[in-house]
């Protein structure tokens, strides 16, 4: 997903926010600032126990991060 999508998705809402993706993981969409750059963060809550942070940046720049 980019970043637009992401804003259009989550417009209007309060982040954070959550849902559940198509595997049936629970996923966290927040907002936030890294350096004055605009970003999305998305954590996922990995059926196999891990988390994976997922940030999406504007300039469609990404990172994904894994944490046990």
């Amino acid at each position: 997903m980019t970043y637009k999508e992401l804003k259009e998705l989550v417009a209007g809402k309060e982040l954070p926010c959550g849902g559940t993706n198509d595997e049936g993981e629970t996923v966290i969409i927040e907002h936030e600032k890294n350096e004055g750059d605009p970003r999305f963060h998305l954590t996922t809550v990995q059926n196999n126990g891990w988390l994976r942070h997922n940030y999406i940046y504007e300039d469609g720049s990404r990172e994904e991060l894994f944490e046990k």
